[in-house]
């Protein structure tokens, strides 16, 4: 999830004690574009990555599928 790091290090230089678990639910839609994106963090909430990430999953791109496929992926950021 290398792409997703950019957001999480944005946000640490507002905030140096952000970190925690995310928890990232989407639909991959049947033209393999995800949709229906909500992002939550478990431990903390953060408006600004929340917002970011949700933006950099909106431009994934999978496969496209006969039939929508529900994902529910947690990531955890941490300071290096």
């Amino acid at each position: 999830m290398k792409r997703l790091k950019p957001c999480y290090e944005s946000q640490l230089k507002t905030d140096e004690n952000l970190a925690g678990r995310w928890v990232m639910n989407l639909t991959v839609g049947t033209n393999g574009k995800a949709k229906d994106i909500t992002v939550v963090g478990q431990e903390m909430q953060n408006a600004g990555l929340e917002a970011c990430l949700t933006q950099r999953i909106t431009q994934w791109q999978f496969q496209p599928i006969n039939k929508e496929l529900p994902i529910k992926k947690s990531i955890v950021f941490r300071p290096d």
